[in-house]
């Protein structure tokens, strides 16, 4: 009895050990895959902001300003105190406590979001001001994972060749559109170089399993068409330098 309890224990924790193994080695490498083209957070620390040029007479009267972004730099000592509470309670109350990434507002969030979903109310978000700033600063607005699988069909797509011309469909200009959404489902406008292509019949299938085939795609809708029609001022600097044009 106690042989068949000692050996059920020790299978017990050799699958929990290859379960938490597998965890581990997925995860690292999702670490390693989508980090791998971060850009450098150091810049942070020369961060130029755009500011209005000001334009003064002799005497020093303002004349007019001019900007893209019409704003004013404020250092951080000159905010009050109490500007800078308030901020921090309303976007990060664990600001000091955490290192840029609150596990405890994540928590949290999980928890507010799965009640939520039961309540069909809005989701929210459990990341931190530094996170934030990252984010806008670094990285962009656009959802990192969409851009992620976005810049690998392009890749695959650029796999792809017409038989009669050695260029790639993407270089070619043959790709009007690939569009990501947050399921995963993807949405790839193409054309032809003229409907009498001898292609036509096999290309746009290739295609579309190449991207199938992509990871993160759960489906593919790919649309030919025809308008606008396909002219060689579509072809990319690269093309036209391959084919000597």
């Amino acid at each position: 009895m106690m042989t068949r309890f000692f050996r059920f224990l020790v299978y017990g924790f050799s699958i929990l050990f290859i379960v938490a193994l597998a965890s581990g080695a997925a995860a690292a490498y999702a670490f390693w895959y989508y980090g791998r083209d971060l850009p450098d957070y150091r810049q942070l620390a020369n961060y130029q902001p755009k500011i209005a040029t000001r334009v003064h007479a002799g005497d020093g009267r303002l004349i007019t300003e001019f900007a893209t972004e019409n704003r004013a730099f404020v250092p951080i000592e000159s905010i009050p105190r109490r500007v800078v509470q308030a901020f921090v309670a309303a976007e990060d109350q664990r600001f000091y406590q955490h290192k840029g990434v609150d596990p405890v507002a994540i928590g949290r969030a999980v928890v507010t979001n799965l009640e939520n979903i039961a309540r069909g109310r809005r989701m929210v978000g459990g990341s931190t001001i530094t996170q934030q700033v990252a984010k806008n600063f670094l990285v962009g607005d656009e959802r990192r994972l969409e851009r992620k699988i976005r810049e690998a069909i392009i890749a695959v797509l650029k796999t792809v060749y017409d038989p009669e011309i050695p260029v790639d469909i993407y270089e070619l200009g043959l790709i009007y559109e690939v569009d990501v959404e947050d399921t995963g489902d993807v949405h790839v406008v193409m054309t032809l170089t003229s409907p009498m292509c001898p292609v036509a019949e096999t290309l746009p299938p290739e295609v579309e399993a190449k991207v199938r085939n992509v990871a993160g795609v759960t489906d593919v809708q790919l649309e030919l068409v025809w308008e606008p029609t396909w002219s060689m001022d579509m072809m990319s600097e690269a093309a036209r330098l391959e084919l000597n044009l």
